[in-house]
Parts: C-alpha cells; sequence; structure tokens
C-alpha cells in the first residue's frame, strides 16, 4: 500500500504543474529581465527627456517676458512723448522718464542695473541697484560705454538677449538690449537692462530630492548662465557638460551621467539637464523588487493551484470510493456525490446581482436628476453670447486703437480679449492655478485702467504658485466682489490685498479689501450656508455659492470662509491641493 501512495494521482498531479507551469514561467521572466531593464532605462530617460522640454519651454518663457520688456517703454505715452523731443526734451520729462523707469523695472528684484542713453540729447540714465541713480550728460562714446555692459549698435533696430561676464564678480548676467525708435524708426534712446541668475528661480525653484540630478542654463559660447541648483559639480564636468552633443548624450566623470540638452534657438541659449546613472538605476530598482514579489507570488500560486487541483481530482474519486464500499457494506441504494452542490450557490449569486444592477440603475437616475438640476441652475448664472462676435469686435477695436497709437486702450482691449477667450473655453472645466493667476491679472490689468492711480494692489506669492488644479472662474469672480460690492459707494483709497500659502501640500488663497464689508451676524449666517454647500434662491451672493459648490466637486475638504477684520477677506483653503 505504501509503495502505491507514494504513485497516486494526487501526488502526480502536484509534481506535474509544479513542472510545467512554474519551471519554464521563470526561466522565461529571468530570460526577459535584461530587455525589460534596457526598455525600463528608456523610458526613464523619456520621462527625463519631457521634462526637460518643459523645462525649456519655461526657460523660454522668461527669455520672452525680458524680450516684451521694451513694451513698458512704449505703452507709455508719456515717456515716448519726452523722448520725441530729441535734443529739446526738457529736464522736468527727464526727471519723469527717471522716476518712472525706476518704478517699472526695480519692482523687479532680478534687475541689476538699467542704463538709458538718450541719443539726441546726450543725456545717460544709469542706476543700480542698492545704489542712488546716475543722471548726467555724457558726449563721448567710450565714457557712455563704461556703463554699458553689451555694446549695442545705434543702428540696430532688433534686440539682442546675452551672457556677459561683469569683471568686478565674475559672473555672467542677461544682457538685454534695445534701441528705442520712433514711427519712423529713427532712434530716440538706447536701453540696456541687466538681469541677475535669479531670473530663471521661477523655473528651477523646486525642492532637491538628492544631489545626482541638476540642471543647467548655458549660451552657445558654453558660458554657465544659471548654475545655482542641486550640487555644483567641478570644473572638469562643467567643462564636459558645455561640450556635450545636443539632445541626448552621455558623461563619464568619476560617476556616469545622463545629459539632455534642449536648443533655445530663438535666443541663443542651451537648457541642460544632467542626471547620474546611479538615480537612474534607483528607478530601475522598484521594476527588480517587484520582479522578486513576481516571482514569491508565482512559487505560492503555483503551489496552490496545484494542491487545488490535485485535490480536485482525488476527492470525487474518494468519495466515490466510499460510496461504493458503503453500498457494498450495506446493500442499499444512495446517491453517489462525488461533487459538491452549486446550483443554489449560482442561483443566489445570479439573483444577487440582478438587485445589485435594478439598485445601480436607481443611483444612477438619482444622481443623473441632481446633476441635470445643478446644470441648469449653473446654466441659469451663465450669460449666453455669441463669442465669435465679442472676439471679432475687440480685435477690430484693438486694430482702431492701435493704428491711432492709443496704446492703453490697445493694452486694455488686449486684456480683455484673453479674459473673454478664457471664460468662454466652458469645455475646459479644470485649469492650473496658474492660468486662474494669469486671468485674475488680466482683470486687474483692466482694473487699474478704470481706477488709474487710485487702486493699490499688494499681491504675494506670484512667483511660486503651486501646481494645482482647480474649476475655472473661481478667483476673478471672488476678486471681482471687491469692485462690486465692498467699493460700492466708496470715493477714494481702493486696497485689495491678495496671498498664497503653501504649506504641506495644502493651499490658501486670500483676497482682503478695505471696502464697506458686512456685519459680522451676516458673515456668520452666510458662512453656515457655504457649510451646508446648498443653492439657495438667487441673491447677490448666489456667485460665492456657485464657486463654493463647484470647488468641493473638486476637492470636497476645500473651504470658503468670509472674514470680516479691519478690512473684509475671504479665504479658499484647498487641504492637499498640490498632492
Amino acid at each position: 500500500m505504501k509503495e502505491k501512495r507514494r504513485g497516486s494521482l494526487k501526488y502526480r498531479i502536484f509534481f506535474s504543474v509544479i513542472v510545467c507551469a512554474f519551471v519554464p514561467l521563470f526561466l522565461a521572466i529571468r530570460v526577459s529581465w535584461t530587455k525589460m531593464n534596457q526598455e525600463i532605462m528608456q523610458q526613464q530617460i523619456g520621462v527625463y527627456e519631457e521634462n526637460a522640454m518643459y523645462i525649456a519651454k519655461l526657460c523660454e518663457s522668461v527669455l520672452e517676458d525680458i524680450r516684451d520688456t521694451s513694451l513698458l517703454i512704449y505703452n507709455d505715452n508719456k515717456i515716448m512723448d519726452g523722448l520725441k523731443q530729441g535734443a529739446n526734451i526738457s529736464l522736468e520729462n527727464l526727471q519723469l522718464l527717471d522716476r518712472r523707469a525706476s518704478s517699472m523695472f526695480f519692482s523687479d528684484t532680478d534687475i541689476e542695473s538699467i542704463a538709458f542713453y538718450i541719443e539726441e540729447a546726450e543725456t545717460l540714465i544709469y542706476r543700480k541697484r542698492n545704489e542712488s541713480n546716475r543722471f548726467f550728460g555724457i558726449t563721448e562714446e567710450d565714457v557712455m560705454q563704461k556703463y554699458f555692459l553689451n555694446a549695442h549698435d545705434p543702428e540696430e533696430l532688433r534686440y539682442s538677449i546675452s551672457a556677459v561676464q561683469n569683471d568686478s564678480d565674475g559672473k555672467y548676467y542677461l544682457v538685454y538690449n534695445q534701441n528705442i525708435v520712433n514711427e519712423y524708426n529713427k532712434l530716440l534712446m538706447r536701453m540696456e537692462i541687466v538681469y541677475n541668475q535669479n531670473v530663471f528661480n521661477p523655473v528651477f525653484d523646486i525642492d532637491v530630492e538628492d544631489e545626482q540630478s541638476f540642471d543647467f542654463v548655458l549660451d552657445y559660447n558654453g558660458n554657465f548662465v544659471y548654475e545655482e541648483f542641486g550640487r555644483n559639480p567641478n570644473e572638469n564636468l562643467k567643462e564636459k557638460l558645455a561640450s556635450a552633443a545636443d539632445g541626448i548624450s552621455w558623461v563619464d566623470d568619476h560617476d556616469s551621467y545622463v545629459v539632455i540638452k534642449t536648443n533655445l534657438e530663438r535666443f541663443g541659449f542651451v537648457s541642460t539637464k544632467c542626471i547620474s546613472m546611479e538615480k537612474i538605476q534607483e528607478h530601475i530598482q522598484p521594476y527588480q523588487n517587484g520582479l522578486n514579489l513576481i516571482m514569491v507570488f508565482v512559487i505560492g500560486v503555483t503551489a496552490f493551484l496545484a494542491v487545488f487541483l490535485a485535490q480536485m481530482v482525488s476527492r470525487p474519486i474518494k468519495r466515490f470510493s466510499q460510496s461504493i464500499a458503503e453500498f457494498r457494506s450495506t446493500g442499499r441504494s444512495i446517491d453517489i456525490d462525488v461533487q459538491p452542490e452549486i446550483k443554489e450557490m449560482d442561483e443566489l449569486a445570479e439573483q444577487f446581482s440582478s438587485m445589485m444592477r435594478e439598485i445601480n440603475v436607481l443611483i444612477e437616475e438619482k444622481s443623473e436628476a441632481r446633476y441635470r438640476e445643478k446644470k441648469a441652475y449653473l446654466k441659469m448664472l451663465t450669460v449666453q453670447i455669441n463669442p465669435h462676435f465679442l472676439n471679432n469686435a475687440l480685435q477690430t477695436l484693438q486694430f482702431m486703437s492701435v493704428k491711432r497709437k492709443d496704446f492703453e486702450i490697445s493694452a486694455m482691449l488686449a486684456s480683455l480679449g484673453k479674459i473673454l477667450r478664457y471664460s468662454l473655453e466652458w469645455g475646459k472645466r479644470e485649469v492650473t492655478l496658474q492660468e486662474e493667476w494669469d486671468n485674475l491679472m488680466e482683470y486687474l490689468n483692466i482694473q487699474k485702467f478704470r481706477y488709474v492711480d487710485e487702486l493699490v494692489l499688494e499681491i504675494d506669492g506670484r512667483d511660486e504658485l503651486p501646481e494645482c488644479w482647480i474649476p475655472k472662474m473661481i478667483l476673478q469672480p471672488l476678486v471681482e466682489n471687491c469692485f462690486v460690492h465692498g467699493f460700492k459707494d466708496k470715493k477714494e483709497d481702493y486696497r485689495i490685498r491678495i496671498s498664497v500659502e503653501c504649506a504641506d501640500g495644502d493651499i490658501a488663497i486670500c483676497i482682503w479689501d478695505n471696502g464697506k464689508g458686512m456685519e459680522p451676524d451676516s458673515v456668520q449666517r452666510f458662512n453656515e450656508e457655504l457649510e451646508k454647500m446648498e443653492f439657495f434662491e438667487i441673491t447677490e451672493h448666489t456667485g460665492l455659492l456657485s464657486i463654493n459648490y463647484r470647488l468641493k466637486q473638486k476637492y470636497p475638504e476645500a473651504n470658503l470662509q468670509l472674514i470680516q477684520k479691519e478690512w473684509f477677506g475671504v479665504r479658499v483653503t484647498i487641504p492637499g491641493g498640490t498632492s
């Protein structure tokens, strides 16, 4: 009996499953791992390449903003009118140019110095950060060039952005040169603005997880325009990075690195990302660990299947043998049960599935009804307009304003056009916080034209907005309430304060105004209504209810709260907005 037990069907099935299923699968996984390793590495490099392209686009955006600097001068009619006087420009206009230029440019902490040389008046206006301005006449070209880092041809009509090394500290600065001309291309003024390396901080100012990857910006001559990110490599590695080929290449310097270069052809710079192979291998290691877990799982599943199949085959046979033995011992006719009964279980599962399908249908019908109700209510709040007509009309007005050299109206129409296009794209229900912020800035540009010098804006956080997706048209209606309700019947001293804070993945946006505000009891009652997140009859606060509802649809833990202190404020809190 013992010899027959060793060769039983149960053990034969068990070992057959192990040999025929597990061993080939194990060998196949091990053989294919080498190829998978290469593919995963290429995929990871592809991810870094996409990141490098994104960073390159951000760098181009920074350089485009620098390129558009001259528009600040051209759009200021008082400055342009003064410059057009040429040699007859008055001292008052020179002082106006000095004051306006300082207020325009030195609000930007990335600017180190500005230099304006008024050609016909032979007058230089020069100012360096943290130093007093210089304002005097110069007739000699070599003396004038002492205040310009970069020699710019006075007959050149195009702008130039170049990297120039400052002899005083040895650092490279971005130097923007532009000749300001009138409508007849007559030179009115030479302009030079010197930017420090901090101008790229909005692109690279992120937390560095380790010292195995870093980014640089170089010019075509191999000069490092930006290098204060991550660790600073040794000079030997920097030379190899500067001479690396365009695109993806490999560099060895004690450690191996993957270098991804992206040319910014329009400006003559190169965005460079450098990643150590050790870091790439760290990304591959989880796949290796996953493979090991899969192998352990395959062993367990195979063993379970082997035991299950062996039992499934041997148990009915054993029951059949017992039934035969019972028949032989008793002589009674019995039912031979070789497998468990499962028909009732199938029927129960079918009935349960049918019941669940009916419940799901009821839930979907109720949800669809609520969705249609809310959608109809929101549509009632939206003014239906013809986007093509308004867009074409704005473009026509902007063309007419430019033709008549009314650049302030042209700028205001440009902002209005951007707001119109942004608000009419209702197919795009969610936008990034940066997109919503940009739309808000366009709205405030229009309001500044309306209130001229009476409106004071205090904005904090616009250079470090976190990555976050929010429902569209959240910020602009909140700020619009400041003008519609807060400043109603107010004659002067219009002040608005806007801030964005980010801590531990949470985002808080605060909007304050010094308007008439609300009674404390009204603030408390309205905050309770916002907490309930229910729509009520249409009132002057329907917009806030709609914003609160759409925000909580995206972030259930989000909160919109009114605050009445010395100023009236609205605080929007998005827990986990950056996660």
